[in-house]
């Protein structure tokens, strides 16, 4: 019988009903095994069984459920099923929890935090979330992400901010230089126009 090991190394397409037979079987033998937990969830997201992801997630929190890396991907399956509320909660618990800062993926839970944000429409607070942040690409898009959003609902200056985040670490990301470059020149109209 193949082990969960072999079959990771498989084709998806080729080994994903005997990797997801296998996984379970062994999962449903050792749910406190977080590794197999978190790949058994991803197994049943790419299957689309976001429910059964949530299950095997939350079961596996019933085992351990201190645990930052099951936490985080709780977050993630609540917000592939569109529960936003919910997975801002769980993002906010493990921002809150006192080893939080130590936990490898700590800057993959302020952007998910962002991204959740963005969403519901809480744009200062999804900048806040990417404030200290090193600028890497995801960073930056998510600031330009909120600027388009800013522009969207008449926020010209504080979209005018974002571009100059970016700007400061990224002269030439996509188009913030012209965005800066007109932003000035619309004020400088205006206050020439006064």
């Amino acid at each position: 019988m193949p082990t969960i090991g072999t079959l990771r190394g498989l084709p998806n397409g080729t080994a994903s009903a005997q990797a997801f037979a296998a996984s379970q079987r062994y999962w449903d033998a050792r749910p406190d095994d977080i590794e197999n937990t978190v790949y058994f969830a991803s197994l049943s997201i790419r299957r689309k069984d976001i429910g059964l992801a949530e299950a095997v997630i939350r079961r596996g929190l019933s085992a351990c459920p201190e645990d930052h890396r099951l936490r985080y991907h709780l977050a993630l399956v609540l917000k592939l099923a569109g529960r936003l509320s919910e997975c801002i909660a769980e993002l906010q618990a493990l921002l809150r929890s006192p080893e939080s800062g130590e936990y490898r993926s700590h800057e993959d839970v302020r952007l998910l935090m962002a991204k959740c944000l963005i969403e519901s429409g809480v744009y200062d607070r999804a900048v806040r979330q990417l404030e200290g942040m090193i600028r890497n690409t995801q960073v930056l898009d998510l600031l330009y992400e909120i600027g388009l959003k800013y522009v969207e609902v008449g926020k010209e200056e504080k979209a005018n901010e974002c571009w100059q985040e970016i700007y400061a670490v990224a002269v030439r990301y996509k188009d913030v230089a012209t965005r800066i470059h007109a932003q000035s020149g619309a004020r400088m109209q205006g206050a020439a126009g006064k």
